[in-house]
């Protein structure tokens, strides 16, 4: 048995008998809610609705239906629930050297350029998140690009130089807030003399 195996169209409703099903349909209603706000499934991998990993899911879903691993193949009826809501299911294969940029690294520097705005600075912990996007997560991860601690190729000038004209913290975050502080300690100290 496997996922799908149990879903069905009966009398025009779904049927779902199997706790895997009810779960895929769980997480496809939350696609379909994200397909209908914004009109697209560009979902980005790190996103998540209500701690559910909605852009990990939707991954998964593209692997499956290429057949991908020893993943199960998902259904016909799956499939046809999935292409209802235009699942984009061939990613561009962007070579990491270029200076490419898609849409889903430009929410993510958007959000990052918004913080920037607003605090001065791009301290972000590693935990933060804004909307179910993991922004202090992304930042690390462009970071560890740029070092080539992960295997990635070179962070692209382009993305470099974006992120660049907002205050990247290229080195060690953690270093820098407490400097921050200790700057801010220090200000009020003259401040109050």
């Amino acid at each position: 048995m496997q996922v799908g195996d149990y879903m069905y169209y009966k009398n025009n409703k779904i049927i779902l008998e199997n706790k895997n099903d009810i779960k895929w349909m769980n997480y496809y209603e939350m696609a379909k809610q994200y397909y209908e706000e914004k009109g697209n499934l560009q979902i980005p991998l790190l996103y998540e609705v209500n701690g559910y990993k909605l852009g990990k899911w939707i991954q998964t879903q593209r692997s499956r239906q290429r057949g991908k691993g020893n993943l199960l193949p998902l259904s016909e009826l799956q499939l046809k629930l999935l292409n209802d809501i235009k699942m984009i299911w061939e990613i561009n294969n962007v070579n990491p050297d270029t200076d490419y940029i898609n849409d889903e690294w430009m929410t993510y520097y958007n959000l990052a350029k918004q913080y920037y705005e607003q605090n001065g600075n791009l301290l972000i912990p590693i935990s933060y998140e804004v909307d179910g996007y993991k922004l202090g997560r992304w930042l690390s991860n462009q970071r560890r690009i740029y070092k080539r601690q992960s295997g990635y190729a070179e962070l692209p000038k382009k993305k470099y130089n974006l992120l660049n004209e907002i205050d990247m913290v290229w080195y060690d975050a953690k270093e820098e807030l407490r400097k921050l502080k200790e700057s801010l300690i220090e200000e009020d100290r003259t401040k109050t003399k």
